[in-house]
C-alpha cells in the first residue's frame, strides 16, 4: 500500500527510511505526518502515523 508523508521538513530521514522501519509493524499505514524535528548533535524526529489500528507515534533517534 502506498502512503504519503505530509509536512516532511528535513532531509535527515528519507521517506524510504521511514517505510523501512514501518515494515516491521503489522499495521496498514494510511498517512504519516511529521510532528517535530530537532537538528542538533543528535538529530531527532517524531512522526504521527495513521494506521488501521489507530494513531501511533514513531520516534526516530540517532545515537
Amino acid at each position: 500500500m502506498e502512503y504519503e508523508i505530509v509536512n516532511k521538513q528535513t532531509t535527515t530521514y528519507t521517506a524510504e527510511d521511514i517505510k523501512n522501519v514501518l515494515n516491521y509493524y503489522p499495521y496498514e499505514i494510511t498517512k504519516i505526518e511529521n510532528i517535530k524535528i530537532k537538528d542538533s548533535d543528535k538529530p531527532r524526529a517524531v512522526y504521527k502515523v495513521y494506521t488501521n489500528n489507530g494513531i501511533k507515534c514513531l520516534k526516530k533517534n540517532v545515537l
